[in-house]
């Protein structure tokens, strides 16, 4: 991969990730500081920490318009000050309605982060490295996760809420130096190959092929219906159950290995986890899929994992087998959240004047996906209990994996 094209995208990783400190804080801290913070029940934090993805559902439209006319470097600047204005503010913030408000604020420079990203891999990406660019970011991008509760929990019990806000929205701030030195506008005659000339305010072309008639296209219709349905098993279904998992089966606390752990300990270690390996990995991942496999097919073979995995869950096992059965569903998680985005932004790359469009409609997706899975699966375990609930997910994760091995093997159609 040549340099040109992998500085941008470690940067906007890095610069993703110092935003995510505030959020991903949240989650451990909020919980415990909600009377600090002025709320009055759980119920409130729980409305708190998902807000910011439903309202990106309305906003990420909003967004791909005004990437449309503001070029990146604007965009990804207003996105860090205001990453710096919701951070700074947990720590001040005493009213529930306040904080819905912020939260919701929060969803909106996120929608501004991961779109410019992937315009960014769109523009600068080809066929032989847009895999390897996409796993890249995601995998950089998830330190802002994995520091951010670490850290953000031991600030918090130190030091307070207050103090642990100020300190992660400094940090945000490193990032605008960065954006500033590194996206910059394309000159009038030459463009200046040491940097990245993403100008989105440019006029597209008019195409005789609307967004309408693309997103119709069977491959686009993969693409999203993979987005949901892969964002609703891992960012909600699983997301939201892998505690509810061992409190079902195992006592609380529980032994493994000899060491006696709690249930809300154990599930949160194996779910961020994946955050360690994420940055290795997912680019990993993704030059395979440039290189000696087709995204296709690995799509289908991680699927197909994937639902192998689902069946066993339910099983009564021993916890160490539980154990090593949610950390392969969390690798695989890494290989199909790479392709997944990558196969996207191939779509995106074969209609370079709907390439706004068609990432907004697959962000949505993901969005409406991350959204409905925590509702769904808490629900459907509460009910019937797990084996509804893992077996249905493994054969809608076989019939993905039908579909994409299909594609696999069929000669690709182009899309206009």
């Amino acid at each position: 991969m040549s340099q040109p094209a992998n500085r941008p995208i470690v940067i906007l990783a890095l610069i993703t990730a110092l935003c995510l400190l505030g959020d991903s804080m949240l989650y451990i801290v909020l919980p415990v500081f909600f009377k600090e913070a002025g709320l009055t029940s759980i119920a409130q934090v729980g409305l708190l920490l998902s807000i910011n993805r439903l309202i990106r559902l309305p906003l990420s439209p909003l967004v791909n318009y005004i990437y449309g006319r503001v070029n990146l470097q604007v965009c990804m600047v207003a996105a860090v000050f205001l990453s710096f204005v919701t951070t700074l503010s947990y720590g001040f913030l005493h009213s529930f309605w306040l904080w819905l408000l912020i939260r919701a604020l929060w969803g909106f420079v996120w929608s501004i982060l991961r779109l410019g990203a992937y315009l960014t891999i769109v523009d600068l990406a080809t066929e032989q490295n847009r895999g390897q660019l996409t796993g890249t970011y995601n995998g950089l991008y998830r330190l802002g996760s994995l520091f951010g509760m670490l850290l953000g929990g031991f600030l918090a019990d130190w030091y307070g809420l207050a103090t642990t806000a100020i300190i992660f929205s400094v940090a945000t701030l490193i990032g605008i130096p960065y954006i500033l030195l590194t996206f910059k506008n394309p000159k009038p005659k030459e463009l200046d190959t040491t940097t990245v000339p993403v100008e989105h305010s440019s006029t597209p072309k008019r195409s005789k092929v609307t967004i309408w008639d693309i997103l119709k296209q069977r491959q686009v219709a993969y693409a999203m219906i993979t987005g949901v349905l892969v964002a609703m098993l891992f960012q909600g279904i699983l997301a939201g159950g892998v505690s509810q998992l061992f409190a079902y089966y195992y006592s609380d606390p529980t032994r493994l290995f000899g060491i006696t752990v709690g249930v809300a300990t154990l599930a949160g270690i194996i779910q961020s986890i994946r955050w360690v390996w994420e940055p290795w990995l997912a680019p990993w991942v993704g030059r395979l899929s440039d290189e000696k496999w087709s995204r296709s097919r690995l799509l289908s073979y991680s699927l197909i994992g994937t639902a192998l995995c689902l069946f066993l869950i339910p099983i009564s096992k021993p916890i160490w087998m539980m154990v090593f059965l949610l950390l392969l569903i969390q690798l695989l998680a890494t290989s199909l959240t790479t392709l997944s985005d990558t196969y996207a932004s191939d779509m995106a790359a074969q209609h370079v004047q709907h390439k706004g469009s068609i990432l907004t409609s697959y962000t949505m997706s993901v969005d409406l996906g991350a959204a409905l899975g925590p509702l769904i699966g808490l629900s459907v375990f509460e009910w019937w209990g797990p084996l509804p609930l893992y077996v249905t997910a493994a054969v809608v994760m076989c019939w993905l994996s039908f579909i994409w091995y299909q594609q696999a093997n069929t000669k690709k159609i182009p899309l206009a």
